[in-house]
């Protein structure tokens, strides 16, 4: 029986105050639905502390689907002594510090895997990646989700029709709740919103923009609450000059733990283009479904991850970008035998597409540590 290892049991893998997670839930039904049922979980925890709560939740998600599918529970530090044999493939989800180890530990190992975003915590770090992965052939997914967005795949076939002439400015406004870095994420100590969040617009750039060339940028640092309780800034505003076909094209970015706990959904994130004759304004938070109760209003996100009613099949499943990223991985093993020749396609987000998102960042963090100034990305 093959094995797909899940190293994490957090909010990406399994879910939070704010939603299901998405990757156990999108892996059982994948199974499900191409009906591959000869392969069992390996789920790696770090520490017995919640260890009942996320068997309690596995056995939801199993009971959801209606699969009865054989599931491991092991210790990190038991794993990597004794890893699973027969791995078809390894989900990284994971806080970054810990990313480089378990990329090297898979690439090694030949295992395809697909990782949370970003790739690691450095450029150096994953031009590393980049490279060996090379090297060996190793098939290593980047969870860009953004780039199988219904409207961020629209908004690339107008940019590219030229329909309103070249680009000259791009903002992005982004938020999550402040609740997340103080209380969720207990290990997000040093971790700015920039690199955790703000990198999915950074690979956007590049999505919706091939040719880019990032040639100088600065961050200014926001402090608040957040800053006030774990030295993490609650926003960060981010200009980027780049070089487009000849052309500048200035982003900015408002980018931060600073949504209020009341607000009406998790993630306020809109992008606003700006070109010769026209712009495109991309609301990606108020997508048209609101919920109503006694006691609030909730903007609900239908092109995420939702448990839908899907015609072709008659039944709920799950869907959405967050699914097909994860569904286009397990296709690339599933149904292409995990090689690298998907490697060709640069709209996916592997990681020789991927990687120098972490020159960016690693940018931002020069800009933060030396009063907001400019820094040169030409090198």
């Amino acid at each position: 029986m093959s094995k797909i290892a899940i190293i994490g049991v957090g909010s990406y893998a399994l879910g939070d105050q704010y939603g299901p997670g998405v990757v156990v839930r999108s892996i059982v039904q994948y199974l499900k639905l191409n009906n591959i049922l000869e392969t069992s979980l390996v789920l790696v925890y770090q520490t017995e502390k919640k260890l009942p709560l996320v068997k309690k939740e596995v056995q939801k998600i199993l009971t959801e689907a209606q699969l009865n599918l054989p599931i491991e529970y092991v210790q990190s530090e038991n794993f990597i002594k004794d890893p699973a044999v027969d791995l078809r493939a390894a989900f990284l989800c994971v806080p970054d510090d810990h990313h480089v180890f378990y990329l090297n530990f898979f690439m090694d190992r030949l295992v395809p895997i697909w990782i949370v975003k970003p790739l690691t915590s450095s450029y150096k770090e994953s031009k590393e990646i980049f490279e060996k992965s090379s090297s060996s052939k190793s098939l290593v997914w980047v969870d860009y989700h953004k780039r199988f967005d219904p409207s961020n795949r629209l908004l690339k076939q107008r940019i590219a029709d030229r329909k309103f002439g070249s680009c000259s400015h791009i903002h992005v406004n982004y938020f999550q709740p402040r609740d997340l870095p103080l209380e969720t994420f207990s290990w997000a100590e040093g971790i700015n919103v920039a690199s955790y969040i703000g990198c999915h617009y950074i690979d956007l750039i590049n999505y919706l923009f091939p040719s880019a060339k990032p040639l100088v940028l600065s961050a200014v640092p926001v402090k608040g609450p957040v800053f006030s309780s774990r030295k993490i800034y609650d926003a960060i505003l981010i200009t980027i000059k780049y070089d487009v076909d000849g052309q500048e094209v200035i982003f900015t970015m408002n980018v931060g733990w600073s949504n209020p706990l009341g607000a009406p959904t998790k993630s306020i994130q809109n992008i606003d283009l700006l070109f010769e004759s026209g712009r495109y304004v991309v609301d990606q938070a108020h997508r048209g479904f609101e919920e109503w109760s006694d006691q609030s209003i909730s903007f609900v996100n239908p092109d995420f991850f939702q448990n839908t009613f899907i015609p072709s099949m008659n039944i709920n499943a799950y869907d959405g970008y967050g699914y097909t990223s994860i569904n286009l991985f397990l296709d690339s093993i599933f149904k292409g035998g995990g090689d690298f020749s998907i490697s060709a396609n640069p709209s996916l987000p592997l990681v020789q597409n991927v990687y120098q998102v972490e020159l960016i960042t690693d940018a931002i963090k020069e800009s933060l540590d030396n009063q907001s100034k400019w820094v040169s990305l030409c090198n």
